[in-house]
């Protein structure tokens, strides 16, 4: 009884936000413009802290283990990022090519096999299906050339 309530509210809100997608593409499309937004700016600021944390903490190290002065100190930690940074960058060159290729081969076959279960659908549709698929592409299309633009 619960489950198939609870499937009912989730019906009806896809619906609604169906609705809203088709009725107010614009408003959609920049509110997920803004989140994504947002979410870079955090993510920037977080990797901004966590750098110059890691730079003053070396700064710190560098400078009591050698007693070198602030631009002496300076040259030393960027030579050290400098080597660090190249040294990821060289790994991630080593593993991305295979986690490329493992992953092309994934949305190959996985697009292939959506293609042949669209086709076989397609195929098991009758003729008055397949005009209401039509008929209900045309009207989006319709729809989104004389008031969408």
């Amino acid at each position: 009884m619960i489950s198939e309530y609870y499937s009912k509210i989730s019906k009806a809100l896809l619906v609604i936000a169906i609705l809203v997608i088709m009725l107010l593409p614009d408003v959609v499309f920049e509110l997920l413009f803004e989140f994504f937004h947002i979410v870079w700016e955090l993510i920037v600021e977080f990797a901004d802290i966590v750098f110059e944390g890691v730079e003053s903490g070396l700064d710190h190290v560098v400078e009591s283990l050698f007693e070198t002065d602030l631009h002496d100190t300076q040259i030393i930690v960027f030579y050290i990022i400098l080597a660090v940074v190249l040294y990821v960058f060289y790994r991630l060159s080593l593993f991305i090519p295979g986690i490329y290729r493992r992953l092309k081969k994934r949305i190959l076959t996985g697009l292939e096999m959506r293609k042949i279960r669209t086709i076989i659908y397609w195929q098991g549709l009758p003729l008055i299906e397949k005009a209401k698929f039509a008929a209900i592409g045309t009207l989006i299309v319709l729809y989104y050339v004389f008031f969408a633009f």
